[in-house]
């Protein structure tokens, strides 16, 4: 039953008490401080379509994606240097740039994959996808 109370207890600190502080505080409906007022709702995001926004992360990740991969190759580079003509330390060499290569081939071909989907939709005529170019 400690161990219970024990659990219990840190949700009903963070979770319960400040939801029944902001409810009777007046603040709790919206941003205009009455409850059920009218507020507004603001987009974090600043973008304006799902297609953007999915457009802006696909060039994140290509971002994040390439310098990563670049990295692995170097990686892999160093672990054939590293080997010294030891067979054991090449062989697990030759399969560290064989994963390294299918990664790549993956990610490459994930992005492949969605450019073709983005431009096969667009030619069909779908909704919306001509505002993301």
């Amino acid at each position: 039953m400690k161990r219970f109370v024990l659990a219990i207890l840190p949700i009903l600190v963070f979770v319960v008490v400040p939801v029944v502080v902001m409810a009777q505080s007046g603040n709790f409906g919206s941003p205009s401080g009455n409850f059920g007022g009218s507020g507004t709702l603001n987009n974090p995001l600043n973008f304006g379509s799902v297609c953007g926004f999915f457009k802006a992360l696909f060039k994140a990740v290509i971002m994040l994606g390439v310098p990563v991969a670049t990295l692995f190759i170097v990686w892999a580079g160093f672990k054939f240097v590293l080997a010294r003509g030891n067979a054991e330390a090449l062989k697990v060499a030759r399969k560290n740039a064989a994963f390294v290569a299918i990664g790549i081939a993956v990610f490459l071909g994930a992005w492949f994959l969605s450019q073709v989907i983005a431009a096969t939709i667009k030619a069909v005529g779908g909704p919306n996808i001509t505002t993301c170019n």
